[in-house]
């Protein structure tokens, strides 16, 4: 069997380099990107870097400048939050529409996709768009397509303001999975409430990493860590909402007993594969 090549341009090097920048914090919220100084750290033309800048831009990573030049995008707490409010209830709907409806071989795809991702050794960045992948084919699967888009829209925001503060947060890729994983097992058993409790307290923590990040935009952090909730609802089964069928407040759960600090993925001195 022929193995297919991937032709990388300069262009994704450069994108490639931005967003490795990004994620080890040698690149910061609101920070201009001069095109000359890109080219010349990168060494290539201010052609590909335009076109890298552009790319990151549709993603709603950088913000064009009129008149030229860009610099990274540097979101309100307010903007993070409604976006994810405005998810959360998209978020439901599909959840809905998929209770009782969702088929053995769209469960299997999606199992397939967090085995994937579990086996995978990815950065940060890459993590991010592999988790807003399962949320993109879980609302695939109620073949909806007006939903999907909606959906996909507010995804590509999200996954915007995570990757522009994902170097602040450890990011526990294992804890992430077993919450898509309890999700998929509550459509499993055709139990649409607890699936729709999952679904909110998985994003209410993706608020809530948002939030403690937002000190970098001048907004207040949150008093406990994403990485700590999750290890909370982890380390204590008893009081976690997918066994309570009760969710609880982020700001409320705290871990029994101290635990080591979450794994941070990504290396800063390899070179990142992102996803384009």
């Amino acid at each position: 069997m022929t193995k297919l090549v991937q032709h990388v341009t300069a262009a994704d090097l450069v994108y490639r380099e931005i967003l490795l920048r990004i994620t080890t914090q040698v690149l910061t919220a609101g920070e201009r990107l001069p095109e000359a100084s890109l080219a010349a750290e990168t060494g290539v033309s201010r052609t590909p870097v335009r076109e890298a800048l552009r790319r990151l831009a549709q993603e709603g990573v950088v913000v064009l400048v009129p008149g030229g030049g860009a610099c990274l995008a540097a979101p309100s707490l307010k903007e993070m939050a409604d976006t994810m409010e405005v998810r959360v209830h998209l978020e439901r709907l599909v959840i809905r529409k998929l209770s009782g409806t969702i088929t053995p071989l769209q469960i299997c795809r999606l199992e397939e996709t967090i085995q994937e991702q579990r086996a995978a050794d990815l950065d940060i960045s890459s993590l991010i768009r592999q988790d807003c992948l399962f949320h993109h084919l879980l609302a695939e699967s109620t073949h909806n397509e007006a939903l999907t888009d909606s959906l996909d829209a507010l995804l590509a925001r999200s996954m915007a303001f995570r990757i522009l503060f994902a170097g602040r947060e450890d990011y526990d890729n294992h804890l992430i999975l077993e919450e898509h994983t309890r999700i998929l097992d509550a459509l499993k058993r055709r139990d649409t409430e607890l699936a729709e409790k999952y679904l909110e307290f998985h994003l209410d923590l993706a608020l809530a990493e948002l939030s403690r990040s937002g000190e970098s935009t001048g907004t207040p952090p949150q008093k406990v860590s994403h990485a700590a909730q999750r290890r909370g609802a982890d380390e204590n089964p008893a009081h976690a909402p997918f066994v309570e069928k009760d969710p609880v407040s982020p700001k409320k759960r705290r871990s029994s007993r101290s635990t080591p600090a979450g794994k941070r993925f990504g290396n800063r001195d390899k070179e990142a594969h992102f996803h384009g």
